[in-house]
């Protein structure tokens, strides 16, 4: 049974079930158990998803001098607009940002597993460069006009990438990546209206995608945490959710193993 692994970037279980999104919730859904990053006492993206993507706890904190730049611009703006969430936090000094390469093999990296948009293989980052215009820019509406394009260019490659790729008789697994709702938690936390008409825009990215599909196709829907709107950062637990019934492994590195399973690999 092919599957189709969708991970959404900090979807939030608690805003997809009293919003009733239905295309992301599925037929069966919940929380699931994330690395908490030791540096900065939360998830963090970059540590989550190399897990997943490992099937065993990745700590490896990836702030290489190549990132530098963007730390300097994320804090640079949140110095000027205290009011939205980047997820600095309080400790900046060791934040991880972007995706560069891993130092290891993944499931994905297996002959009949194909990705799209993945983090650390062909996400292009887009999201973290525009970042440092925005820190030249220092317009707070321009950067979530650009952050808007941005969803609205990718979640067309995604979605015409997924029709192809789920197509290739080659292809059992197909991991594909949005870097969104994350972005819109941070910039519009404040404007919850705005930003649960944003989650319903992603269900509707989810509808578009499983149109395209065959029913016999597995769909899992992943996030690597939450979004907790008392501290505006991320949140201790992911989200998952199944087109079909399965017993959810508790954690997310667990779910990485399950598609070296699914795949036909061992771990």
């Amino acid at each position: 049974m092919k599957k189709l692994i969708l991970g959404l970037d900090g979807m939030d279980f608690d805003i997809a079930v009293d919003l009733n999104l239905q295309n992301v919730l599925q037929v069966q859904f919940g929380r699931i158990e994330v690395p908490i990053s030791e540096v900065l006492g939360r998830p963090s993206s970059p540590e989550v998803w190399a897990s997943f993507l490992c099937g065993e706890r990745v700590k490896k904190v990836f702030a290489g001098r190549k990132r530098i730049w963007l730390l300097k611009y994320l804090v640079k703006l949140k110095k000027m607009f205290p009011f939205i969430s980047l997820g600095l936090g309080k400790k900046t000094s060791g934040q991880i940002v972007g995706f560069p390469e891993l130092d290891r093999e993944t499931w994905v990296d297996l002959p009949n597993v194909k990705e799209v948009n993945s983090p650390y293989y062909s996400y292009a980052n887009e999201v973290f460069e525009y970042a440092k215009q925005f820190g030249e820019d220092k317009n707070l509406e321009n950067f979530r006009k650009g952050i808007s394009e941005i969803y609205e260019k990718d979640s067309k490659k995604i979605i015409s990438a997924v029709k192809s790729e789920i197509a290739n008789p080659e292809c059992d697994i197909l991991f594909a990546y949005h870097h969104f709702p994350d972005m819109f938690n941070h910039l519009w936390y404040q404007d919850k209206d705005k930003l649960f008409s944003l989650y319903r825009e992603i269900d509707d990215f989810v509808d578009t995608i499983l149109k395209t599909l065959t029913k016999d196709i597995h769909v899992i829907i992943i996030s690597d945490h939450g979004f907790d709107f008392k501290v505006n950062d991320h949140s201790d637990l992911g989200f998952i959710s199944s087109n079909k019934f399965m017993n959810f492994p508790k954690d997310i590195m667990g779910l990485g193993k399950l598609m070296y399973e699914y795949a036909g690999a061992s771990k």
